[in-house]
Formats: structure tokens, C-alpha cells, sequence
């Protein structure tokens, strides 16, 4: 494990799918997913690995039919984080009416940017409400997506530079995937070759960016971006880089982790993200663990920094096949 130990870390950023939230694919790999009446969320994973159970919490599908899950320890670990003064932000590209209807599943966090960096929302001061969004940074993202009205039209409606790209890609015949976005549109390659998506990318007008997030290319606004958006809560809140860390797993999340003073790896789910961790091993810390076990490493590793003790909560499989998975 290669760590770094200037100051103490005051707020953690973390992806979600891939680092905290999980899918069958990948779990079913790596153990199996039970029902179990005993679990005090009815689920359960039984690593491979370790033999461990550990109890599920399912998130609602996604737009895509998609079906997450994240363990209930994930949870706690994050508490415990908060608790010591630490605040816990999540980052992710999922679309913004996705993110809404996970919030009641995901970690209790002090903040939510969602579409790469598009949208921040911060735990309300006033407590009138769970979140409420930071206009000033949406503001940012207007003369290229439009106002906040503009997200009421159809996608090929919207007046800005971001629609335009839209239309010319949905013109010639690309998958384009802007449901539910309001800040960004994913492009999927379907049968077209993946040189002419490189070559595109290539030539975005100046005001786009673009990153690769679940083998898709998300486009948005250069002054989006989920470095972007890190880098200014951070500076909001009063912190320095050397006082952030993230969890993350793709591509989109390489400039973020660039940007913070440390990055642990649940999962490297892109070459990209491999390659970094290969030149930079003093900057990234990956998991042996993979899949839940490698979400609750990391975090382990966090805590680990900050002086926080903690033991994971399991029950053995051998509890599992009695008829229950009853924590120890």
C-alpha cells in the first residue's frame, strides 16, 4: 500500500458505480447474492474470497434496467468517517433524475454532483430540505447547456453548444443517450466504428470535454467535469488538495484523482486507470479486494490514515448455508 501522509484528510470524494455500488455481473464472479429473511436488509453476499457474508441493500434500477447494490457496512464506514469530522462527498456521471432516485439508498453524504461535475447539491444549512442546489456552479454550465429551463425541452430542443453536438451525432446515425441529463449527453458506439468517435472527440468545439465512463464517451462543458467540480467545493469549503482523497474506478475519474492527494481504487475498471496506477504508485492505492470487500478496503484505508479504528462487521458463510447471516 502506497499512502501519503501530509494533513489530515477533511473530506473524502467517492464515485459510485464501480467503487461503492456494485452489479451482478460483477458480484456473481466474485461470490454469489442471496435473499435471506435473517439479513436486516433481506440480502446478502457471500464472497469467494473470504468467505464472508455481508449484508445487501438493492438501489432502484437505473434508466437502463441496470440493478446496484452496496453493503450495508458501506454505510456504516461512511457514518463512522462523518462522525470523526470528515466529510464524505459522492461524484458521479449517473444523470440527475438516476442519482434523485438513489439518494435514499446511498450513503448519508454532505454532498451529491451528479452528470461528471454538471450539478453539485449540498446538505441545506437551513434543514428546509435534504439538499439544495449550488446555483452559482450551474451558472458556470449555462452558455453552453442553457438555463435550468432549457432541461424542461426535449434534448433536440435545447438552445446551446452542448445541443448542437447532440444534434449533429444523432444526425449521423450515433446512439446518443441524453435522457434525464441536463448537463451532458452519453454517446454509445453501436455499430459504428470506434475510430469515428475518437475522431469526433477529437474535434469537439472549444467549451466540450469529454471522458470515457462505462465504455461510453460522456460529452459536457469544459467547465464541467468531475475534477472541476471537486476542485471548486474544495476551494468553497475552505480546504486545500492536500486535504482531499477519492475512491473511484474509470477513466472520468482520472483528473479528480489527479487533482486530490491520494486516490484508493476499489476497482480499475479501464485500462487507463491501470496505466495510472502503474506510473504513479505513490499517488494511487488499489485494493487486492475486489467488488464489496474492495469498497470496504478502501474505506479501511481512509480510516487507516485518519487514525480511525474499525472492524468490518461479518458472519461466515457456514452461518449462511444454517439459514442466516448473523453479524459478529
Amino acid at each position: 500500500m502506497a499512502e501519503d501522509n501530509k494533513k489530515k484528510i477533511k473530506i473524502v470524494f467517492s464515485d459510485i458505480d464501480g467503487t461503492f455500488v456494485h452489479y451482478p455481473k460483477k458480484l456473481e464472479g466474485l461470490g454469489r447474492i442471496e435473499e435471506d429473511p435473517n439479513s436486516p436488509t433481506g440480502l446478502h453476499f457471500v464472497s469467494k474470497a473470504s468467505g464472508a457474508c455481508h449484508p445487501l441493500i438493492a438501489l432502484p434500477a437505473s434508466s437502463t434496467g441496470q440493478q446496484g447494490f452496496l453493503s450495508l457496512e458501506t454505510l456504516k464506514m461512511v457514518r463512522k468517517l462523518r462522525e470523526a469530522g470528515i466529510q464524505f462527498a459522492i461524484i458521479t456521471g449517473a444523470r440527475y433524475a438516476t442519482v434523485l432516485e438513489r439518494v435514499p439508498y446511498l450513503p448519508l453524504a454532505d454532498a451529491i454532483i451528479v452528470e461528471n461535475g454538471g450539478r453539485i447539491f449540498e446538505q441545506d444549512p437551513d434543514l428546509l430540505t435534504f439538499f439544495k442546489e449550488d446555483h452559482a456552479w450551474r451558472a458556470t454550465q449555462t452558455p453552453t447547456v442553457g438555463s435550468v429551463h432549457e432541461a424542461r425541452k426535449p434534448p433536440a430542443d435545447r438552445k446551446g453548444l452542448l445541443w448542437d453536438s447532440y444534434r449533429k451525432l444523432h444526425a449521423d446515425g450515433w446512439t446518443v443517450d441524453a435522457q434525464s441529463y441536463t448537463t451532458l449527453f452519453r454517446v454509445k458506439g453501436g455499430d459504428k466504428d470506434p475510430a469515428e468517435l475518437e475522431q469526433f472527440i477529437a474535434s469537439l468545439p472549444e467549451g466540450l470535454a469529454s471522458s470515457v465512463n462505462l465504455g461510453m464517451a460522456d460529452i459536457y462543458p469544459s467547465t464541467s467535469g468531475k475534477h472541476s467540480a471537486t476542485r471548486y467545493l474544495t476551494e468553497k469549503k475552505g480546504f486545500t488538495a492536500d486535504e482531499v482523497v477519492c475512491m473511484c474506478d474509470d477513466d472520468n475519474d482520472l483528473k479528480m484523482a489527479e487533482y486530490c492527494s491520494h486516490a484508493y481504487l476499489p476497482g480499475m475498471n479501464a485500462p487507463s486507470v491501470v496505466a495510472a496506477a502503474k506510473a504513479k504508485p505513490e499517488h494511487y492505492t488499489p485494493g487486492k479486494m475486489e467488488g464489496i470487500e474492495g469498497t470496504h478496503e478502501a474505506l479501511l484505508f481512509i480510516m487507516a490514515r485518519c487514525g480511525i479504528e474499525y472492524k468490518v462487521q461479518t458472519s461466515t458463510a457456514t452461518s449462511v448455508d444454517a439459514g442466516g447471516c448473523s453479524l459478529q
